[in-house]
């Protein structure tokens, strides 16, 4: 997925090391929440969006990647 144009400052603002790992960076949208909407929305956008983060941390975790 490519880096939203709203987030690209932020991406040049990461250390090199992720970027020479030829890490990735991935977007989980919400257009509809609100700070802390994962525990105060209770909502299946606010549900899908905490599920996908869990799975990347899984994913992260079974790879061995710190």
């Amino acid at each position: 997925m490519a880096v939203p144009p709203y987030l690209q400052p932020f991406v040049l603002t990461l250390p090199e090391h992720p970027r020479r790992r030829e890490g990735t960076i991935e977007v989980i949208d919400v257009p509809n929440g609100q700070h802390s909407f994962d525990v105060l929305d209770h909502t299946d956008e606010s549900r899908a969006a905490v599920e996908r983060a869990v799975r990347w941390v899984g994913r992260l975790n079974a790879e061995g990647i710190d």
